[in-house]
């Protein structure tokens, strides 16, 4: 736009109407972007962590601790931490095509269940119960490790998976709850 005997006027503008319409529409585009991702990962990640709303969901629960899987299932009544429940070291043993929840606690510091054929990991934080959902689909023998460096005996953390059929898992927790009965009975 020069034109001879015109001086240029050089015009930095208004800095507070620029700086205020900037930060607005960043602000609403940040928003809405950040909005819409987060909605859809929270759809993601609910159908990931859903809770199965299956009445024969086996509820089972582990301990942690350095440096084995304290693992709980509910006796004969239903109900944990009953005389009656059947506990077993580094052993978990699950019946195939059944929803299984595991309750998940940590005695001593930061472990982390992982089922590497099923590619699952939930970290177990002390002071804190986690949960854990999965079904199996086949029958076998899978290794559970333990994920988190849990100290120096950390490479001896590890359990085995076994997956049966249903009546074979029902014999088997039948023995197990026959052989605590043996055991008390002994005890006495």
């Amino acid at each position: 736009r020069e034109r001879p005997g015109h001086r240029a006027v050089y015009t930095h503008g208004n800095r507070w109407p620029h700086l205020f319409l900037s930060s607005v529409l960043a602000l609403c585009v940040f928003f809405f972007i950040d909005m819409k991702i987060a909605h859809l990962s929270a759809q993601v990640w609910d159908e990931l962590r859903e809770k199965p709303s299956l009445g024969n969901t086996l509820h089972i629960q582990i301990l942690a601790q350095q440096f084995a899987w304290n693992i709980q299932y509910a006796g004969p009544d239903g109900k944990f931490q009953t005389r009656d429940d059947i506990q077993t070291m580094n052993q978990l043993h699950i019946p195939v095509h059944r929803p299984i929840e595991l309750e998940m606690q940590s005695k001593d510091v930061i472990h982390s269940f992982c089922l590497p054929n099923f590619r699952t990991k939930q970290d177990i934080v002390p002071g804190m119960t986690t949960r854990l959902w999965f079904e199996a689909t086949e029958t076998g023998q899978f290794e559970i490790a333990c994920a988190e460096l849990c100290g120096l005996g950390h490479y001896r953390m590890r359990g085995i998976l076994t997956i049966q059929e249903k009546q074979d898992f029902d014999a088997w927790l039948k023995k197990k709850g026959s052989e605590k009965n043996v055991k008390k009975e002994e005890d006495e």
